[in-house]
């Protein structure tokens, strides 16, 4: 128990746990108890676990947790019937005990607990027998004898001296929960009884617990690359996972992780399974690696292996010998997984979705389960977040790793649901999880598409409008085939199909830089302007007409061959009212440069001399003003000899209309061609964003692809500079983190990631910078693997040895990893940790990554040469 509880407490606690090991009558210990009363039912709980505890280890755990329980409860019940004081009271006050011994006790016998806390006062009554002879729950079904299997203490995880410090953290940390928890209670109940004349208050131990979900208030969990914040490692969250961790790689003994896991479960209400897998999810790296090939592949790379946390967490699901345990291990992973995508983190998603596969296949899981896992588990996806993940195509490739695990996410699935939604919101949804779905989605899309034209009727225009929407927003394939697809979406253009479908098959059609594509746009043009010009004859409202004409016009101009421009220019200098207002459509050859076509050039050069105002005896002749500022913006991209003349003139003779303005900006604009005309390669391109969505490794890895070359300069949030790196044909030619350079620069970047943006400008000129001229070029991806298996080990390093952890010498020699070599740093680091300097104040004081100074204080530590102060 705490020091600081009350000394009256204290001893009346004491009395408790005499009784009930029977060394104290009932008689004896009323004083107590009746003082007890007095405080809030945790205090009597926290008596009553630490006397379970005493108990269980000095049994060696051949007593489960729970019959110590039903005893303490089965014994304070005794009193009332004894009438030795008022059973109503004691009553009230049994009832306030149960739930909170039930939080102690472990999930497995939780529900065997509670029923027979539920039938406490149907037992006959009588003196207790002793402790020897300890009263057990009522069972109602068979279960193994107590002897058979017994709980998992802490001194039977001493397999390694990295183990045991971890446990015997853990052991404190929770003791100290304990009396906070306990305290705080007795706190509280002080200010309300000390006007009622109650005894003076004073902190207790309560229930010890024991959180391994979620982070204490204060600690850190922000990150960069969405990875976990490595520098204040929570506890005792990260001391749970690193226990596990450190069991699961111990591999001679495989059982370690077995005892690992039995010993976390007994600890507290908190440590169930399903806590234990979303505190290793926490863990796990938020950056996304390649893809890895599936299990059993010769492609495989064993640096793309499950590792560290990864590795620990397929242990813990795959640990359970029965199929259907195992599922539910599974699912609980899985469920794990879709939270961390309602929460932004797809990096950590992806990595145990993945895992979940490669567990399915290589684990015999009971296949009715695993199914319901995959059609199910995705309903707990918040859509809206789903939604905003899928409009933003960084995400695409990270998000279509996730979908492909859910059946109902695949992309024959979500056209189902297209198909028949008629939310608004949940088609816009759908749409964006399809189109997230990329270049793989299109086969589908085609061939729905293709058949609704046999079987489908104009009730299925929208649906069909949908399929050609995705058609277009979805890239092809480098080698698609569009002749296919071409034939379909021109049949859909036809006049006669509903407007709604025709609209957007002319977008598609539009989008296509292909011969026949061009060819169906010219085609459908002249089709719909005869239409116009039918009048009533036409399938369409004229407006519709006239609007399709648009969308057609428009369709020719951003296609941009010569014959899709001059078909464009022959519509616009059309003079029919029914067709309305063509030459407003010639400004969308904006951007057009006509110059390779002289005889386009020159009928719109006539075509604008025509519409200029002409001056009889002095006097200006209007013409129609808008017309002369269609042609002037059409020839807005084309810096010809005529045209400049063209619009010098404009300019000079009309010098107060408002058409000589537009003319004025064209001919400005053309001054800047010949720079514009130098090297595209010359010109500086940059690319920004945030870390947190495209994570540093994915980024670094993407650069290394593209064979890029350029600076990439990382910020914190507050735009302060805190890293660069310099990249020659996607290689790394040089990096800096503040006095940090070269590969040592780049680890500490992966190994203690912190939110913030990044730029990278290309080109870069290494000529400036002799460091960097004299660089040789090294390859990306095995560097950012090796900072990988850096910032795991630097994880586990941490939960030995905190930030805040200062260290003393214990007289035993220190000895070196075997490939720690630099002795001054060594001597350094020695220096510096005896000297009283923190963990991360060493980090800072010595010219290395963080990884190699905290993994030398864990090794100091574990091999007894420091110990924590």
């Amino acid at each position: 128990m705490d020091e600081s509880i009350d000394s009256r407490v204290r001893e009346a606690i004491s009395e408790l746990q005499m009784y009930l090991s029977d060394a104290l009558a009932p008689l004896v210990v009323m004083d107590s108890i009746e003082l007890l009363l007095q405080y809030p039912a945790e205090v009597l709980a926290a008596g009553i676990h630490e006397w379970t505890v005493t108990q269980s280890r000095r049994e060696g755990g051949s007593v489960p947790v729970s019959d110590y329980l039903y005893h303490a409860l089965r014994k304070l019940f005794l009193i009332g019937d004894f009438r030795l004081m008022s059973k109503d009271e004691l009553t009230n006050k049994v009832e306030e005990l149960k739930p909170i011994l039930l939080e102690i006790c472990p999930p497995g016998d939780r529900e065997l607990l509670q029923a027979n806390f539920a039938r406490i006062d149907e037992v006959q009554t009588g003196v207790a027998p002793p402790v020897a002879q300890l009263q057990r729950q009522f069972v109602a079904h068979a279960m193994p004898l107590a002897s058979e299997s017994r709980a998992v203490t802490a001194e039977d995880l001493s397999g390694s001296k990295r183990l045991s410090n971890l446990v015997q953290q853990l052991e404190t940390v929770t003791t100290a929960a304990t009396a906070s928890m306990a305290a705080t209670a007795i706190s509280s109940h002080s200010g309300q009884a000390a006007s009622a004349g109650a005894p003076p208050a004073a902190p207790a131990s309560g229930p010890q617990v024991i959180v391994v979900g979620g982070s204490p208030a204060g600690s850190t969990g922000v990150s960069v690359a969405g990875t976990p914040a490595a520098a204040k490692p929570t506890k005792p969250a990260d001391l749970v996972t690193q226990i596990l961790v450190v069991a699961a790689g111990n591999q001679q003994d495989p059982e370690e992780l077995r005892r690992a896991r039995d010993y976390l479960l007994s600890r507290g209400p908190d440590a169930s399974m399903e806590k234990i897998i979303h505190a290793l999810a926490e863990k796990i790296p938020g950056w996304i690696l390649p893809s890895t090939p599936a299990a059993g592949a010769e492609a495989a790379s064993p640096a793309l292996a499950p590792r560290g946390v990864t590795e620990t967490l397929r242990k813990i699901v795959t640990l359970e010998s029965d199929p259907k345990e195992g599922a539910k291990r599974l699912h609980e992973m899985v469920r794990a997984a879709v939270e961390q995508v309602n929460e932004g983190s797809l990096g950590r998603a992806v990595t145990m979705i993945e895992l979940a596969d490669r567990i399915i296949a290589e684990s015999k899981l009971d296949p009715v389960l695993v199914q319901q896992i995959r059609e199910r588990a995705h309903e707990s996806l918040d859509q809206g977040h789903l939604r905003k993940l899928a409009e933003e195509p960084a995400n695409h490739e990270p998000l279509r790793r996730v979908m492909n695990f859910f059946p109902a996410l695949s992309v024959p699935a979500l056209c189902d649901a297209l198909q028949t939604e008629e939310r608004r919101d949940r088609r816009r949804l759908i749409l964006a999880l399809i189109e997230a779905h990329g270049e793989s989605a299109r086969p589908e899309l085609f061939e729905r598409i293709k058949r609704s034209m046999e079987t489908f009727g104009d009730n299925d225009s929208y649906f069909q409008r949908n399929l050609l929407y995705l058609l277009r927003r979805i890239p092809p394939a480098k080698d698609q085939s569009w002749d296919a697809e071409l034939e379909v979406v021109g049949r859909m253009s036809e006049a006669g199909r509903p407007i709604v479908l025709v609209k957007e098959a002319v977008a598609n059609l539009a989008q296509i830089r292909y011969e026949k594509a061009e060819k169906v746009l010219i085609s459908r043009l002249s089709e719909y302007e005869s239409l116009a010009l039918s009048g009533d004859k036409a399938p369409y409202p004229a407006g519709e007409t006239v609007s399709l004409i648009d969308r057609l016009v428009y369709g020719l101009a951003r296609l941009g061959t010569p014959a899709a421009l001059r078909a464009a220019v022959n519509h616009g200098l059309k003079r029919q009212p029914q067709l309305g207002d063509t030459t407003a459509r010639l400004a969308e050859l904006a951007g057009q440069d006509l110059s390779g076509d002289p005889e386009l050039v020159g009928r719109l050069l006539k075509a604008l001399s025509t519409e200029l105002p002409h001056k009889v005896f002095g006097l200006v002749i209007e013409k129609s003003r808008p017309r002369v500022r269609h042609l002037i913006t059409a020839l807005s991209a084309t810096p010809s000899s005529a045209v400049r003349e063209a619009l010098e003139d404009v300019v000079r003779r009309f010098p107060e209309t408002d058409f000589t303005e537009a003319a004025a900006k064209v001919l400005k604009g053309f001054e800047s061609v010949p720079r514009r005309e130098q090297p595209e390669e010359s010109a500086v391109k940059t690319l920004s964003g945030d870390l947190d969505l495209f994570g540093l490794p994915t980024l670094l890895q993407n650069l290394s692809q593209s064979q890029a070359g350029g600076l990439l300069t990382l910020r914190d949030k507050g735009g302060t500079a805190i890293g660069s790196l310099i990249f020659e044909d996607g290689k790394l030619l040089a990096s800096r983190v503040g006095s940090l350079r070269g590969e040592t620069a780049l680890y500490q970047l992966l190994e203690k990631p912190g939110p913030g943006t990044f730029v990278f400008t290309s080109p870069y000129d290494r000529g400036s910078d002799s460091a960097v001229r004299a660089a040789q070029p090294l390859e990306v991806v095995p560097l950012l693997f090796e900072g990988i298996r850096r910032y795991d080990e630097y994880l586990a390093a941490c939960a030995l040895v905190t930030d805040d952890t200062t260290l003393r010498a214990t007289g035993k020699k220190p000895t070196r990893l075997p490939d720690e070599t630099d002795r001054t740093l060594l001597n350094t680091l020695w220096g510096r940790a005896v000297g009283g300097a923190t963990a991360v104040e060493c980090e800072a004081l010595v010219a290395v990554d963080a990884y190699r100074v905290r993994r030398m204080l864990a090794h100091w530590v574990e091999e007894g040469a420091l110990e924590p102060v």
